[in-house]
């Protein structure tokens, strides 16, 4: 069977590759990004970005998606080896199966590889990722990175119910309606799925106050000189009023939707209103105790009434 075309490695590029993954482990600030979907990660990893010392890229699906395949291949090559071994080569010492240590240096190096392809990366003080799914798998990616920092931000779930059914109304309306009726149908499932998943994060990151910040999407939009101040000092990075001025420009609603005014909205962009507390135009005053009898506590928790 004829082998798949690979190019030949460019030594130079090697030695280049091994020197930067050696200042990411050692001298850099490797992060994290994480939420709910619809909490807001696009337009954090936006803010992040347009820091000069940081490079935040988005979104890899690192945890959630390359990794599992990646074990999968490793797995499924140890399974033949060792049945070569106990067969074909029962009479000589046989072939080395991956160790622990050397899948989850072989997981890291990946993505580290992939973080550092921005240019930019190669000189920021913070380098990151960001993909909804993260926060799902924070301790995962703890366990590969010793040193790395989360970053979790959290949304009222009431608007990120509203902002995912119009996201998924964007992206496919007929494959939604076969599954949701409406938004009532939609807001239960969503409240169960918040409170559970935010809740076990958030007790995650909550017992290593040194490694993760949450940062909630409300506080962004109404006290954001505040809120990139924090954030950026957690990360190391400059916090300069102009420096923040700058990030706050980048990520402007008005920026982002290209000439559209907060409160204006377009149901075809990805950035489609920009306004906290939408929920309270599309959930009626049932809707809304049917998703406090579910979500209320950590609703609460987080300050959102």
């Amino acid at each position: 069977m004829a082998m798949s075309s690979l190019s030949a490695p460019d030594q130079t590029d090697f030695a280049r590759q091994r020197a930067a993954l050696a200042n990411l482990w050692t001298r850099q600030t490797l992060f994290f990004v994480g939420g709910y979907p619809k909490s807001g990660t696009t337009w954090l990893q936006v803010l992040l970005n347009a820091h000069p010392e940081v490079s935040c890229i988005g979104e890899g699906h690192l945890p959630n998606h390359l990794l599992p395949l990646l074990r999968q291949a490793t797995d499924q090559h140890d399974a033949l080896i060792a049945h070569k071994n106990a067969t074909v080569l029962q009479e000589l010492p046989g072939f080395p199966r991956f160790t622990d240590d050397q899948v989850s240096y072989l997981l890291a190096t990946a993505i580290s590889l992939l973080l550092l392809v921005p240019a930019k990366a190669a000189t920021a003080h913070a380098v990151g990722e960001r993909t909804p799914d993260n926060y799902l798998h924070f301790p995962e990616l703890a366990a590969l990175f010793p040193t790395a920092r989360f970053i979790h931000i959290v949304r009222d779930g009431r608007d990120c119910a509203t902002s995912a059914w119009f996201h998924n109304e964007r992206l496919g309306a007929d494959e939604q309606a076969r599954e949701f009726a409406s938004i009532e149908a939609f807001i239960e499932p969503l409240a169960e799925h918040w409170s559970t998943a935010v809740a076990e994060s958030l007790a995650w990151c909550e017992a290593q106050p040194a490694r993760c910040m949450v940062v909630r999407y409300e506080d962004l939009v109404d006290q954001p000189t505040e809120a990139l101040r924090r954030l950026f000092g957690f990360l190391g990075v400059a916090t300069t009023d102009d420096v923040i001025a700058h990030c706050q420009q980048m990520g402007a609603f008005e920026t982002l939707s290209q000439g559209r005014k907060v409160g204006q909205e377009d149901r075809t962009s990805l950035f489609r209103r920009g306004l906290p507390g939408d929920w309270r135009n599309h959930f009626s005053a049932r809707d809304n105790a049917k998703y406090l009898a579910i979500a209320g506590d950590l609703t609460a928790r987080l300050g959102y009434r």
